[in-house]
């Protein structure tokens, strides 16, 4: 794990979850407050490591405990150490274990805790054990599921059913003593749950990232059933997914890649096994598989989406964990059958076959080198001019952004609002008590009548010029004053039915109107009435396009800054921001490659469209002042692209076709026979697409010419 761990911020909920735990604060539903709490005191205490890193070792400990714990659970309950070990180096090294070791995330953690479980459950149901041996392994396996609530509850779909395996074990054998025995497990539950005492404290703090308004009674419970995501769904209330039965079938297609062929032929033989000799262990695994195919036959994240199904990897930890516990059991039932004398070399090569997969996966999984999100980050801040305001969409850059400017405090002078965020009530009510005045009031509706006898509802601004600008439910336009007859003020829940409905929610949500619903009166036009000029403002990602009807987005980096209609594109401007990105920012992200289900290889196509745009920019005469101004900056512009020309097959034809262009117009950075073949790449990997691109067409028509290529004109 030490050897391919991350040493870099990650991807996914690892920047949110890092700077959650280094604050103290809450994470996204249900919190994870115990992950908070330990997480956060381990980092603190290694403070010689950057938080990122230390919360990647957090998770690399924590796996590789879960697999020393899961050998002795297996020992203990197939009575057999060579079985623990093949269990242990199965789940070690299974794909979902293994990736999710490297990364800052909750999994490893929930290994642990799942571990521990199995090992209580094969105490307390172990043969031979008085009642009063079991009744503390049966408290302990309580106390482990009630604090799944603190932590990731799909560890109850294994905690429920083993609890009820072990109460009924100790029950059983301690028959004069059950009092006794529901009073500890019942005591050692309700201890389990201190961590969740810690949501209203960690909210409350000054300056920690924190998800909603655990502070109150109905905002404690949204978060800890987490209302905002649906409870029992995976995926937030309104994001138009739906459960998707294939995700299942994916699991169980996917089990000879991520195990191995020959644990899931063992992990068969320890259910026979097991359901002869354990048969309380093997109810409770049984129910256990119940409860787990219904949870992936219900996650709601569409199939057909590579990085969709990354997530769901995550959700494998837990039954590649069972499946590996079964695989020990496995092997310790044919070692039974076994003559002595060849127990031993039967143990070796089964331990060797499980080991045999390590090699191939190693590059599967390694996390060396991996700076995607950070670099992503640092580009986006390197883009921003002093004192912005950012709007951006996705939960990777909002992550990186929230660890940079959080934890390592980097743009202090910059304020990151997230547009997915600004539709809870919460979010916006912590905005306004942060830093006042930011956002402008986002209720209010109004019914409007124009000239023509159409009655509109939305939001009727008037301006200076003669016009009012009209954002309606239907779609928002410029009118002349003249033709609005008459503007009424009129309760927002009264209107707009289709966006309430688009954005619904539990029944715990706030409906509070001042946030970014999807409702007219709410959208990012009335955001740069409210800001612009006094303070620059850009987007990574815009949710409607009301803002279109006085501003434009001019690329800037990584980013769209918003400027007037009537002000044209800088191109200096544009190409100093581009430059001051390249010079400061690790733009090697770009040219790695990743794993098709990683939120990297999502991700990935900014950095080469940040590129493409940086090299169009340069190629234009206005641009050969800022070239000249920064040394730095464009000699790092040409080692991207030289390097960039060099992968085969090309990730990105509109990048390649760019630095084409950069090739032919770069001062200083000619070469027309390597433009050439940039662009006819370029045009046959777009396809049928290519014979639209008539610019690119006829730059290329010259530059056979001129090299004496074959080919002619295109």
């Amino acid at each position: 794990y030490l050897a391919t761990l991350q040493r870099s911020l990650p991807a996914g909920d690892s920047g949110e979850l890092v700077t959650a735990a280094w604050t103290f604060g809450v994470a996204h539903p249900p919190g994870y407050p115990l992950y908070v709490l330990l997480a956060g005191a381990f980092a603190h205490a290694l403070p010689g490591l950057e938080p990122a890193l230390a919360l990647n070792l957090f998770s690399a400990l924590a796996m590789a405990a879960a697999a020393g714990v899961l050998a002795l659970a297996v020992a203990r309950v197939a009575d057999s150490r060579a079985g623990g070990v093949l269990a242990a180096w199965t789940f070690a090294f299974s794909l979902p274990a293994w990736r999710c070791a490297l990364v800052a995330e909750v999994f490893a953690l929930n290994a642990l805790l799942a571990a521990a479980l199995l090992w209580l459950l094969a105490r307390a149901c172990a043969p031979g054990a008085t009642g009063r041996e079991r009744i503390g392994p049966a408290a302990g396996v309580a106390a482990l599921s009630a604090l799944s609530l603190a932590h990731q509850q799909t560890l109850l779909l294994l905690g429920v059913p083993a609890t009820l395996a072990a109460l009924a074990c100790a029950s059983r054998a301690a028959q004069g003593e059950r009092v006794r025995l529901a009073a500890r497990a019942g005591l050692a539950a309700l201890l389990a749950l201190a961590p969740l005492a810690w949501l209203p404290f960690g909210a409350a703090r000054r300056g920690a990232l924190a998800w909603g308004e655990p502070g109150s009674v109905r905002g404690y419970l949204a978060l800890l059933l987490r209302d905002d995501y649906g409870t029992f769904r995976l995926e937030p209330a309104g994001s138009g997914l739906h459960a998707d039965r294939s995700q299942l079938l994916l699991w169980l297609a996917s089990l000879p890649h991520a195990l191995g062929w020959l644990p899931l032929a063992l992990a068969l033989a320890g259910a026979v096994e097991l359901a002869r000799r354990r048969r309380p262990v093997a109810a409770a695994l049984a129910g256990y598989a119940a409860l787990q195919g219904a949870f992936l036959a219900r996650v709601g994240f569409p199939s057909n989406a590579a990085w969709l199904r990354g997530v769901v990897e995550r959700f494998h930890v837990l039954p590649a964990l069972v499946l590996a516990l079964l695989s020990g059991a496995g092997l310790a039932g044919l070692l039974r059958v076994l003559p002595r004398r060849a127990r031993p070399a039967v143990a070796a090569l089964a331990l060797a076959g499980v080991l045999a997969p390590v090699a191939p996966r190693w590059p599967l999984v390694d996390q060396r080198g991996n700076r995607l999100v950070e670099s992503l980050g640092e580009g986006v801040l390197a883009s921003l001019p002093p004192h912005a305001v950012l709007f951006v969409i996705g939960d990777v850059p909002h992550n990186a952004l929230a660890y940079l400017t959080r934890v390592r405090g980097l743009r202090p002078d910059v304020d990151v609002l997230d547009e997915d965020l600004m539709t809870y009530a919460w979010y916006v009510r912590r905005v306004r008590a942060e830093r006042p005045g930011l956002l402008p009031p986002l209720g209010g509706a109004q019914r409007i009548v124009l000239r023509d006898g159409r009655r509109l509802e939305g939001r009727a601004i008037p301006r200076t010029d003669g016009t009012t600008d009209v954002l309606a439910e239907s779609g928002d336009a410029t009118l002349p004053s003249a033709d609005v007859v008459s503007v009424r003020d009129a309760p927002p829940e009264s209107l707009f039915a289709a966006a309430h409905a688009r954005f619904g929610a539990g029944p715990l949500r706030s409906r509070s109107e001042d946030r970014y619903s999807g409702l007219p009166g709410t959208r990012s036009l009335l955001w740069l009435d409210h800001l612009a000029p006094a303070r620059p403002v850009a987007f990574l990602g815009t949710k409607d396009g009301s803002w279109s009807l006085r501003w434009r987005l001019t690329p800037m980096g990584f980013v769209q800054q918003a400027g007037p209609h009537d002000a044209p594109p800088d191109v200096d401007a544009q190409a100093r921001a581009a430059l001051r990105v390249f010079a400061d920012t690790p733009m090697d992200a770009g040219l790695r490659e990743y794993a098709p289900t990683s939120f990297e290889a999502l991700e990935r196509p900014r950095f080469t469209s940040v590129a493409a745009r940086t090299a169009l920019v340069l190629s234009q005469p206005a641009a050969a002042a800022a070239i000249r101004a920064d040394a730095s900056g464009w000699a790092r512009v040409r080692d991207f692209a030289s390097r960039f020309e060099a992968l085969d097959p090309t990730p990105d034809p509109a990048c390649l076709r760019a630095i084409g262009f950069l090739r032919v117009f770069g001062p200083g950075y000619a070469d027309h026979a390597r433009a050439r073949l940039d662009l006819e790449r370029a045009l046959a990997a777009r396809g049928p697409d290519a014979s639209r691109d008539t610019e690119a067409r006829t730059l290329l028509a010259r530059l056979r010419e001129e090299t004496g290529a074959p080919g002619g004109s295109p």
